[in-house]
């Protein structure tokens, strides 16, 4: 070609030019149309008090709409068990739809539509006020299991056993009836907290929930029990625990007798106090008539201390253990500086009890008995 024929590029570069100024200059080309707000749908919830009811929100995009009416499905696989035409928003939070707690859920039995227990799966759809729809497919699960509660206690320990036996009962709220079901042959775990390396025990319930578990021995007052259970099934789901503390005991009853050898203390001088234990229950012995030896009060601490007006004060004293027929003796000093006026005699084993034995310092009475079981300190005061 001829090179006057050959189109320059300064020429051509002038053209793109012209035509990207005629192009600016022209209207603009109309938009794609806006994509048209959508409804939204959360996760569909298990009521955690009621399993029979669920919730779950929903909201939409477009401008003053709300949503208007949400509707659900309760389904096993393929095949829908029930279906549930409109969930009613919450007053205080119109953006979540709950079953109401008045028409529940509940198993066949109960008159309800769902055939057993187990999950289901939960389709949820919602309408706006202009009609857009949104259809959520397996949007939550419903948990229409038993939830687990579990009853526990603990017997009282007693002076010859001193050991304790827990048991309770195991049962399942049934949901959307709220019927109480004992839950049978599972096997609750049972732990002493005082002694963590101790293996946990297992106690089975029978065909009415209830369980008993073997005795633990050389129980004390306040000592801590704990009873747990769990599982995760398609009868039953949940887990569930309990503390509990020993805190009442039978103890023995007894009675004391104790006596001092003198009302007043001078610097540098002590006190002798003695006294006997004896079972108030013995029988007595047939030849003599009076009370047997009675072996099991030998070996048994009692305090013996100072105190003001009948009250120990559990500082100033000694703890003495009593011989083979129940007779202790203990001294007391002279303490200055203190208004103390009174001798106590008080057991140590918190399964005897005898009341407290308290006797004045100036009184001119030397002994006091006391009988079991005051709730306070018995003082014997002067005539």
């Amino acid at each position: 070609m001829r090179s006057d024929l050959r189109p320059s590029s300064v020429s051509t570069l002038a053209a793109l030019t012209v035509l990207a100024l005629a192009a600016g200059a022209a209207p603009a080309l109309a938009e794609d149309p806006a994509t048209p707000a959508t409804v939204g749908i959360g996760r569909a919830t298990t009521d955690t008090y009621d399993r029979g009811s669920f919730s779950v929100s929903a909201w939409t995009d477009a401008a003053q709409a709300k949503v208007t009416t949400v509707s659900a499905k309760i389904r096993k696989g393929d095949t829908v068990v029930t279906e549930i035409p409109e969930l009613p928003p919450l007053s205080y939070n119109p953006s979540v739809f709950r079953l109401p707690a008045a028409t529940p859920l509940k198993l066949t039995e109960d008159g309800g539509a769902i055939p057993e227990l187990g999950t289901y799966a939960i389709d949820i759809t919602a309408t706006d006020s202009l009609g857009n729809t949104l259809t959520r497919t397996d949007a939550g699960t419903l948990d229409f299991t038993l939830k687990p509660q579990l009853d526990f206690g603990l017997t009282a320990p007693d002076w010859k056993s001193r050991s304790s036996v827990p048991s309770g009962m195991l049962l399942g709220i049934q949901p959307g009836s709220g019927d109480i079901v004992p839950i049978t042959g599972r096997d609750i775990t049972l732990r002493r907290l005082a002694d963590d390396t101790a293996p946990a025990r297992t106690a089975t319930t029978d065909d009415q929930g209830t369980y008993t578990g073997e005795a633990y021995t050389d129980v004390k007052l306040g000592e801590e029990f704990r009873v747990s259970y769990s599982e995760n099934s398609a009868q039953v789901h949940g887990s569930v625990g309990y503390t509990r503390s020993v805190y009442t005991l039978t103890p023995r009853t007894l009675k004391v007798s104790a006596k001092a050898d003198r009302t007043r203390v001078l610097p540098g001088q002590k006190v002798t106090v003695t006294g006997t234990l004896t079972d108030p229950n013995a029988p007595d012995q047939p030849a003599e008539g009076t009370p047997r030896v009675d072996t099991s009060l030998a070996g048994q601490q009692v305090r013996v201390s100072l105190g003001i007006d009948g009250r120990t004060d559990g500082f100033v004293g000694q703890t003495v253990t009593t011989g083979a027929d129940g007779t202790f003796t203990a001294q007391l000093p002279h303490v200055p500086g203190l208004r103390l006026n009174t001798w106590v005699v008080t057991p140590v084993d918190p399964y005897l009890t005898f009341g407290t034995s308290a006797v004045r310092w100036r009184s001119p009475r030397k002994a006091a008995s006391a009988s079991p079981p005051p709730p306070s300190a018995r003082t014997a005061r002067p005539p």
